[in-house]
């Protein structure tokens, strides 16, 4: 399932999570959210957000400074609590994802 610059496949997947599986609860998450199409779930995604006024930046959340917050958030991250995600983590990533969310 093409899912952008977030794709999983036998290069980036979990050990022990299976592709049919990956595929198979994205399949689900797209049909409850009523989309047919993988690329069509972020816009969808920041639409709903929206709606229920949810704020899309932690820059619209907090007024610190960036890379404390960045710290903060990345820090703690439990990496063995990631296992179950679909998609390998590094420390790197999860900096990378909390810097692109500011």
């Amino acid at each position: 399932m093409d899912c952008g610059e977030w794709t999983v496949d036998n290069s980036n997947r979990q050990e022990n999570v299976g592709l049919e599986q990956t595929y198979s609860s994205l399949q689900t998450v797209l049909e409850i959210m009523g989309l047919n199409k993988a690329s069509d779930f972020e816009e969808a995604w920041q639409s709903f957000c929206k709606s229920i006024g949810l704020p899309m930046q932690i820059s619209e959340l907090v007024a610190a400074d960036k890379d404390e917050v960045i710290k903060s958030v990345a820090e703690p991250v439990n990496m063995a609590r990631l296992s179950n995600n679909p998609r390998r983590l590094s420390k790197v990533d999860i900096y990378n994802i909390t810097d692109s969310a500011f």
